[in-house]
């Protein structure tokens, strides 16, 4: 058991020193989490746990992260239980307009349960005036959640990247992309793996009456059953979205498929890097 004698070097040590803390780990931590104080430099915070099967008093984590919560700039949370104690828990992080005021950048792992889209949204409401970059993994928004979710980031007038795991993709959720978000510089959309509608022949014929000239977007990437779509898919959608430059943050639009997927790979790797929208680091 974890006892204040055991953790007061560590007090010492890092108390006024710690800016990035990442948290991984399967066994009860508890008492950890009851006993840290903040950290009055900490700006990068990391939570990757199965939670509720793990923490004795998950209310310890909450505590700890409501603690940290005003100096935060860079949140991850990455929870696997699905258990109703997440969802309260989930929402209690979300619900205090007081903290979270410099975060900046949110990536977010919300439970499969369907109420659990409006964490998200407690989320963007009370970091509508700081939030620069959003990514909401491993589930799949609805078509309504999307555009949800969408429409609230209409008050976010800083944020200027976006990462969305949605079921199926539609012509209409990029419009309203584009109206709502005008001013993000990278955009990526991860479609569900199991979607079987694909990106057909329609959607190439109502792009070509598209055109999204006052988007801002440079960076655009769209995943299909976890592997980036082809690439005249992607010279569609940058053909009608004219400032696009670059492909999968790769900084080029590549003129071959097979290169853009090399590439693409060589970026992720996977065990190396988490990248945006890779179904085996999603």
């Amino acid at each position: 058991m974890l006892s204040s004698a055991t953790l007061s070097p560590f007090h010492q040590r890092f108390e006024g020193k710690l800016e990035a803390l990442i948290l991984l780990f399967e066994i009860d931590l508890s008492n950890l989490f009851s006993q840290l104080s903040s950290f009055p430099l900490l700006r990068n915070l990391e939570i990757h746990t199965p939670f509720i099967d793990i923490l004795r008093d998950p209310s310890s984590l909450e505590r700890f992260l409501f603690r940290c919560s005003h100096t935060i700039q860079r949140l991850v949370i990455h929870l696997t239980s699905l258990d109703e104690a997440l969802t309260k828990w989930l929402s209690n992080c979300a619900a205090d307009g007081q903290c979270y005021s410099r975060l900046q950048t949110l990536i977010f792992y919300p439970t499969h349960q369907a109420a659990r889209v409006d964490v998200v949204l407690g989320f963007i409401r009370f970091t509508s005036t700081t939030l620069t970059e959003l990514q909401v993994n491993q589930r799949s928004l609805t078509d309504d959640e999307a555009m949800i979710v969408v429409n609230a980031l209409v008050e976010c007038s800083q944020l200027t990247s976006l990462h969305l795991n949605i079921s199926r993709f539609s012509l209409a959720l990029l419009d309203n992309l584009a109206v709502k978000v005008p001013g993000i510089k990278s955009l990526s959309l991860s479609v569900l793996p199991d979607w079987h509608g694909g990106l057909n022949g329609l959607v190439f014929e109502e792009l070509k009456e598209r055109s999204y000239i006052e988007w801002k977007v440079e960076n655009l990437s769209i995943w299909l059953r976890g592997r980036p779509v082809n690439h005249p898919t992607m010279e569609a959608f940058a053909r009608c979205i004219p400032s696009v430059s670059s492909f999968f943050e790769t900084g080029h639009i590549w003129t071959h498929e097979s290169v853009l997927i090399n590439h693409v790979s060589i970026l992720c790797g996977c065990a190396r890097q988490r990248y945006k929208g890779c179904v085996s680091c999603s």
